[in-house]
């Protein structure tokens, strides 16, 4: 029995963290018990939906400490945005979740627990550098993270989930990179993935065939400029070798 608990795996692929997802078969009980009319049993993807569910706890509990310590209006909106939105978000993961007897993180893990402390110890303009930073980068990899479950899943309740509030997080980053550059926050190498965009340059300004390389018949092919010298100064008949007019006139002296 060990050994068959062992036999599917859920991961996920975000920059910086690998994010797949396993869809291989559950034991005989969960599959004949808990299935979700999908092929796919309610075991299935415990880790994915632990992930996001700690993402929304996140968001909620930094956005209200953005609404209390930002120095910004900009910021203290936003806060209230992540509040409303990740509450909404969570709560359908929470149904998500009750429907195969998984528990939903109630702490925040160590990563954002010490990014709490870090913001709550800041006031103002550099509250707001901090939290929006941090704003950006977090909703950039929970876009890849939905962005990889959309794409891989077999899972038709989580896929549901990720298409419905995919569009949410796209607009969260976008907000929270509009308020950088409105506070002149500086976010050069924060949170945009741009793999695949921008960075394949193949055929666009490196292939420079036939352009300026090419010089056939453009100065190198010199001929008849300069080198055909045929009738002039070699051609030397009739010049000092023809004799016929000299010997003409020894006969008549």
């Amino acid at each position: 029995m060990e050994m068959r608990k062992k036999n599917w795996l859920t991961y996920l692929l975000i920059p910086a963290l690998v994010v797949a997802i396993s869809c291989n078969k559950d034991d005989d009980n969960d599959n004949n018990n808990n299935n979700n009319g999908n092929g796919n049993s309610n075991g299935k993807n415990e880790s994915v939906i632990k992930q996001i569910g700690a993402s929304n706890l996140a968001e909620i509990t930094l956005g209200q400490l953005a609404t209390l310590k930002g120095g910004d209006t900009l910021v203290k909106a936003f806060g209230a945005m992540m509040v409303r939105d990740h509450q909404k978000s969570q709560s359908d993961l929470d149904s998500l979740a009750n429907g195969r007897n998984i528990d939903l993180p109630v702490n925040l893990d160590t990563v954002n627990g010490a990014l709490r402390d870090s913001l709550t110890a800041l006031n103002g303009g550099d509250f707001d550098k901090s939290y929006i930073k941090s704003q950006i980068m977090a909703h950039t990899k929970v876009k890849n993270m939905f962005q990889a479950i959309k794409d891989s899943t077999q899972d038709a309740s989580l896929k549901s989930y990720v298409n419905m509030y995919l569009p949410d997080i796209n607009e969260h980053l976008a907000k929270a990179d509009s308020i950088a550059m409105a506070l002149g926050i500086d976010t050069t190498g924060m949170g945009n993935d741009t793999t695949g965009v921008g960075n394949d340059t193949t055929g666009v300004g490196n292939d420079t065939t036939g352009v300026g390389n090419d010089t056939t018949g453009v100065g190198n092919d010199t001929t008849g400029v300069g080198n055909d010298t045929t009738g002039t100064g070699n051609d030397t008949s009739n010049v000092g070798t023809d004799s016929s007019v000299l010997n003409m006139y020894i006969r008549r002296r």
